[in-house]
C-alpha cells in the first residue's frame, strides 16, 4: 500500500479516536448544569467519597435545583427542588421507577434484594404483596405488639440510660422481626441480634456513595484479583451473613408451619401460601430490605430525636406541658393521642427534616428519556433525590441548619411564608414515586409512639461541664457517613420526670408480658429467663 495513504488513514484514526476521548465526560448542552468536567473523567474525580449528601446540597445551592455530574459519559441527575420530585419521581414515576445496575449489590443479593432490585416482575410481585400486608389498615394489627416493645425500649432507657443506642437499634429490629418472622428480640446481645447488627453496619458502609471503585463505570475492575481488591472479600462476607440468618428465618418459619405453631408472622403466609412462589433468593431479598429497612429507618430516627431533645431544653419543656394537659401522668400516650399533641408533632417532623435517615435516598435510573424544565433526562441517567438539600434549602426555611419544631407550628410543612406548598409533601424520608418505601405507616406509627412516649417519660439533658456548672454544647451535625447516617454516640443525661412515671412504666411493662409470649417460643433459654425479668 501506498505510504502516503497508510498516513492519511491512521491519522485520521488517531484523529476520530481523540475526538471521541475529548466528548467523554464533557456534558452535553441538553443536560442540567453542573461542575465543570474534565476530559474522560467528567466529575469523577470530585465525587466525594463520604458524606455525598453535603457536597451534593452545596453543589444545589451552586448549580440550582436540579444539576448533573458526568462520571465518563454517564450522566448522574441530582434532584434539590421539591418541584422537580413531584414532576419527574411522582408525575413521571414510570420513567425512573428503575435502579442502577450495581455489580456491587448484585453480587451479595444475586439481584433481587426488594429496595435495590431492578423494575421488574420479581420486584412488582414482591412489592404488591407488601403494599397489602403493610397498609394503613393492616397494620394496625401490630399496634399492640409495638406498643409493648415501645414500653421495653422506656424501661430499658430508665435503667440503663447509658445503653440507648444499642437499645433503640434493638426496638427497632425487634418490631420489624416480630412482624415479619414472628420472633422477638428482648435483648440486643442475642446472638441473632447481634450477628444482624454487625452484618447491616458493613452492608451500610459497602453501600455509602463513592466508598467503593467504580466498578460500573469502570467494568474491568471485576476481574481483579480479591487480593488487591478489598471489595470481592467484603461482599462475599455480606452475603455469607445475610444467607445464614435469612435461610435460618425461613426455616424456623417452615418449622411452625408444619407444626402448626404459627403465630401470624408475614413470613408465614409468604411460605404456605407461596406468594412469592419458590424463589428462595427472592423470599431472602425481600426479608432482607424489611428487616434492615424497618430496624434502621425507626432506630435511627430514635437517636436523632434523643440528640435533639438533649440539644433542646426549651423544646422538651413545650412538649412536657402539652403531654400533661392532654395525657396526665396517670396512663401511657397512646397512637390515638397523636393527633391532639401539635407540638409533638412539629418535634417529630422537624427530627425528620434536620435529619432525614437516608439523605440522598436510594438512587433511580431513567428508562425514558424525560424532558424537565427544558432539561434532558437521558435513558440510562441515574437519578438522586436530594432529601437533605430540599429540607435544608434557605430559600425554603428558616435557620435550615437548626432545630426549631415552632416552624411547624406556623406552616404545615415548615416553609417561609411565602413559599409556594402545592408541590411538597412531609414524608420525603420515605422516598417518592413508585419506590416509596413500601413500610412507612409501620415505621410511622413506631415513630409517632415513641415520640410521645420520650417526651411524656423523660428528660433529656446534656451532661454539665465541672469546671463552670453549665450544661455542655451539643454538637448535632456529628454523624456517621454511610447511604443511612446516624449519629455518633454521644454522652446524655436521661431522667424520669418523676416516680411515678417511673412506677408506672415497670407497671406496665410486666402488663405487656403475655403480647410478648406469643412472639418468644425461639428464644434461647437465656434470652427467655431474660425476657421474663424486665419489669420485675
Amino acid at each position: 500500500m501506498d505510504p502516503i495513504p497508510v498516513a492519511i488513514v491512521v491519522g485520521s484514526l488517531v484523529a476520530l479516536i481523540a475526538m471521541r476521548l475529548t466528548r467523554i465526560g464533557k456534558r452535553p448542552p441538553s443536560l442540567p448544569p453542573g461542575p465543570p468536567t474534565t476530559p474522560v473523567l467528567g466529575n469523577l474525580l470530585m465525587f466525594p467519597r463520604e458524606n455525598a449528601y453535603l457536597k451534593f446540597t452545596q453543589w444545589a445551592r451552586e448549580y440550582g435545583g436540579i444539576f448533573s455530574l458526568m462520571m465518563f459519559d454517564n450522566p448522574f441527575i441530582v434532584i434539590s427542588d421539591p418541584r422537580y420530585v413531584k414532576e419527574l419521581i411522582e408525575r413521571k414515576g414510570g420513567s425512573v421507577a428503575d435502579r442502577p445496575a450495581s455489580h456491587l449489590i448484585d453480587t451479595v443479593t444475586e439481584g433481587k434484594y426488594l429496595t435495590f432490585a431492578r423494575y421488574s416482575n420479581d420486584w412488582r410481585t414482591a412489592r404488591t404483596m407488601l403494599q397489602k400486608a403493610l397498609s394503613k389498615e393492616a397494620v394496625i394489627q401490630y399496634v399492640p405488639i409495638m406498643q409493648a416493645e415501645a414500653t421495653q425500649l422506656l424501661y430499658n432507657m430508665m435503667t440503663k440510660p447509658e445503653n440507648f443506642f444499642a437499645d433503640t437499634t434493638r426496638f427497632g429490629y425487634s418490631v420489624s422481626s416480630t412482624v415479619l418472622t414472628g420472633t422477638r428480640a428482648p435483648s440486643s446481645e442475642s446472638p441473632i441480634s447481634k450477628k444482624f447488627f454487625h452484618m447491616i453496619e458493613e452492608w451500610s458502609g459497602l453501600l455509602e456513595p463513592g466508598s467503593q471503585p467504580p466498578i460500573d463505570l469502570i467494568p474491568i475492575l471485576k476481574y481483579i484479583p480479591a487480593r488487591w481488591a478489598k471489595w470481592k472479600g467484603l461482599c462475599a462476607d455480606i452475603r455469607r451473613q445475610q444467607c445464614e440468618l435469612y435461610n435460618g428465618f425461613v426455616t424456623m418459619c417452615e418449622h411452625r408451619i408444619a407444626n402448626n405453631l404459627r403465630n401470624g408472622s408475614l413470613l408465614e403466609g409468604i411460605i404456605a401460601d407461596q406468594k412469592l412462589g419458590n424463589d428462595k433468593i427472592l423470599i431472602r431479598g425481600t426479608i432482607g430490605a424489611f428487616l434492615e429497612g424497618g430496624t434502621d429507618t425507626t432506630s435511627l430516627f430514635l437517636k436523632s430525636l434523643i440528640l435533639m431533645l438533649t440539644s433542646s431544653p426549651e423544646a422538651q419543656a413545650k412538649a412536657h406541658k402539652e403531654i400533661d394537659d392532654v395525657i396526665g401522668s396517670d396512663r401511657l400516650p397512646v397512637l390515638e393521642d397523636f393527633a391532639n399533641l401539635p407540638y409533638c408533632q412539629a418535634i417529630m417532623k422537624e427530627v425528620l427534616r434536620i435529619r432525614p435517615m437516608v439523605p440522598i435516598g436510594v438512587p433511580h435510573n431513567a428508562t425514558k428519556e424525560e424532558v424537565i424544565d427544558g432539561y434532558v433526562i437521558p435513558v440510562g441517567a441515574t437519578v438522586f433525590m436530594n432529601q437533605f438539600g430540599i429540607l435544608h434549602d434557605p430559600e425554603s426555611y428558616d435557620d435550615p441548619d437548626l432545630f426549631i419544631p415552632d416552624r411547624f407550628l406556623k406552616s404545615e410543612y415548615g416553609t417561609k411564608p411565602g413559599v409556594n406548598t402545592d408541590v411538597r409533601g412531609n414524608e420525603y424520608h420515605f422516598g417518592a414515586g413508585r419506590r416509596v418505601c413500601v413500610g412507612m405507616h409501620l415505621a410511622n406509627n413506631a415513630m409517632r409512639q415513641n415520640t410521645m412516649n420520650f417526651l411524656w417519660a423523660f428528660n433529656f439533658k446534656a451532661p454539665t461541664d465541672p469546671a463552670t456548672g453549665k450544661p455542655l454544647p451539643v454538637d448535632i451535625n456529628n454523624y456517621s457517613e454511610g447511604i443511612a447516617t446516624s449519629p455518633r454516640p454521644f454522652k446524655n443525661i436521661i431522667e424520669p420526670r418523676s416516680p411515678v412515671h417511673a412506677a408506672l412504666i415497670r407497671k406496665e411493662l410486666i402488663a405487656a408480658r403475655p403480647i410478648f409470649e406469643r412472639y418468644e417460643h425461639e428464644l434461647s433459654p437465656e434470652e427467655a429467663k431474660y425476657a421474663a425479668s424486665l419489669g420485675i
